[in-house]
């Protein structure tokens, strides 16, 4: 079966790496890293698996098709992102199980993003009067 437990932690790194950092930072970092400089916040950067390292691109991808309400971001619609997988040349059997860690990537996106916020997620809806 589909386990995303490895891609989704490489998400979670990204997402929190790329929280601490202001752009201009990440780009200096970046940089010093190219150019072969240890940088040892990226030290213990997890990998994803070769096997599924290409779903990480295809996720960050799909990104453009999140919606948004007042509530917030919105998950991003699976028949979007069959559409993209089979628009990029994919083979249509593997995408049960693509579809698998794509959900499971957006789904850590969102939780990462309602873990940041400073105000009520839409699970958490206010009290009347408060």
């Amino acid at each position: 079966g589909v386990q995303p437990g490895k891609i989704v932690a490489v998400l979670r790194w990204e997402l929190e790496w790329g929280s601490n950092f202001d752009d201009a930072q990440r780009k200096q970092l970046l940089s010093l890293f190219e150019q072969g400089l240890p940088v040892p916040v990226l030290d213990n950067a997890p990998e994803p698996p070769d096997s599924i390292s290409w779903v990480l691109p295809l996720f960050r991808d799909l990104k453009s098709c999140r919606q948004a309400s007042m509530a917030g971001m919105l998950p991003i619609p699976v028949p979007a992102m069959r559409a993209y997988y089979l628009d990029c040349g994919y083979p249509p059997h593997q995408w049960p199980e693509v579809k698998a860690y794509l959900v499971a990537l957006d789904a850590e996106e969102l939780k990462f993003y309602y873990e940041k916020r400073p105000s009520s997620s839409p699970s958490e809806p206010k009290e009347a009067g408060k």
